[in-house]
């Protein structure tokens, strides 16, 4: 589906909890280089910057974004085994700034 599509549900999810409870009590996270139960996207990338883009534009109080480091999948560590440099979070950083953003994973 179109990336508007993927992202349409996590959008939906975080405006309806942030009319619930406000936005400086809501976080989100997400996982955008996992590849759990083999179900990595092709497309991260986009898909995340379009879905980091529109979360911060349309939720600009949100308290917190919090983000799976790729070289983790489940208990697994791949740092060992190394990533793509097409793989890392530092998009997701550049995106979500000046924003509290917590990097968890592999430390």
């Amino acid at each position: 589906g179109s990336i508007e599509n993927m992202t349409c549900f996590p959008r939906e999810v975080v405006c309806a909890v942030v009319e619930a409870v406000g936005p400086e009590r809501v976080g989100c996270r997400i996982g955008p280089g996992s590849n759990c139960f083999d179900m990595k996207m092709a497309n991260a990338i986009p898909t995340f910057t379009y879905l980091m883009f529109q979360l911060k534009t349309r939720q600009p109080k949100l308290a917190f974004l919090r983000v799976v480091e790729p070289r983790v999948i489940g208990m697994e560590n791949r740092s060992e085994r190394g990533i793509g440099a097409h793989e890392g979070n530092e998009f997701i950083r550049n995106l979500w700034a000046p924003k509290a953003l917590i990097s968890i994973g592999g430390y």
